[in-house]
């Protein structure tokens, strides 16, 4: 059994829908398949139909966005009994106006710094939470000269028309999660650069991405003995937003065994697997 924990679709800044995502992912060998759209849950309910109907189970998912010590921290979030809570739906509602005043303040930037064009219509239409990926993709669409790797350079941490996706602090991204029943993932620490990931791990998380596609053999290591040590929830996710920026769904899963106890601890039962397994 192939399990993805981590994966994008056009409801935040994937490249496709959600259909197109799980087809690829039954494509690929995925048997479980979590959506985990950056501060969105519309698609979980859509997917959950559509992945039943291709034989890909869908966990229920979302990655927030914090920051913490100056840096974007991203808090993979899981539910119990696979359902999305009201009050995370809220949530997802109220990022909508923020992250498009974002977008808008970022995408001027660009245009004044860069002296790039930008189709807003185009950015607009791709998801209801717009992310720096949705803007690079945007940019590539405006200027055919430019390719993806030097979109993605204007709208990096390091470019001068950056401007922070939210104010809301690890900590309080980890309470959101927490007050929902759900559990607190760290997404991808091998993307952290300047803050300790025990710094990080001792925020209340009960979980880590030791898994990822961008994990040297080393990395993975060490990041499931720090979850050893801890006592925390393990997972393996791809990261898949569709496009070169990241792998595709199915590059880092893991099985069973090793999400059973995720499984147990949110009441979600696995199709094809019985209880004593």
């Amino acid at each position: 059994m192939k399990i993805d924990l981590h994966n994008h679709s056009t409801h935040s800044d994937g490249a496709w829908n959600v259909e197109e995502l799980i087809d690829k992912a039954k494509a690929l060998g995925v048997d479980v398949m979590a959506l985990t759209d950056h501060d969105s849950c519309f698609g979980v309910e859509e997917a959950k139909a559509y992945g039943k109907k291709v034989g890909v189970q869908i966990i229920a998912g979302i990655e927030v966005s914090t920051t913490y010590n100056n840096e974007s921290i991203h808090v993979l979030g899981y539910f119990p009994n696979n359902i999305v809570p009201k009050q995370i739906h809220d949530f997802a509602k109220n990022v909508i106006s923020t992250r498009h005043e974002r977008a808008i303040k970022m995408m001027k930037n660009i245009e004044e710094m860069f002296h790039l064009k930008v189709d807003y219509d185009y950015l607009f239409s791709s998801g209801e939470i717009v992310t720096r990926g949705n803007m690079a993709r945007t940019l590539v669409h405006s200027n055919p000269s430019i390719g993806f790797k030097e979109a993605g350079k204007c709208v990096s941490n390091d470019s001068p028309a950056y401007i922070p996706a939210s104010k809301l602090s690890t900590e309080e991204g980890i309470e959101l999660l927490h007050n929902a029943g759900a559990i607190a993932v760290l997404a991808h620490p091998v993307l952290v650069k300047k803050t300790k990931i025990s710094e990080l791990l001792d925020l209340d998380f009960d979980g880590i991405e030791y898994r990822y596609p961008r994990n040297s053999f080393y990395d993975e290591e060490r990041f499931k003995t720090m979850a050893l040590e801890r006592k925390l929830f393990m997972t393996s996710g791809s990261d898949c937003h569709g496009d070169e920026s990241h792998a595709i769904v199915g590059t880092a899963t893991y099985d069973y065994e090793q999400f059973k106890p995720i499984a147990d601890f949110l009441h979600i039962k696995i199709e094809g697997v019985s209880n004593e397994n």
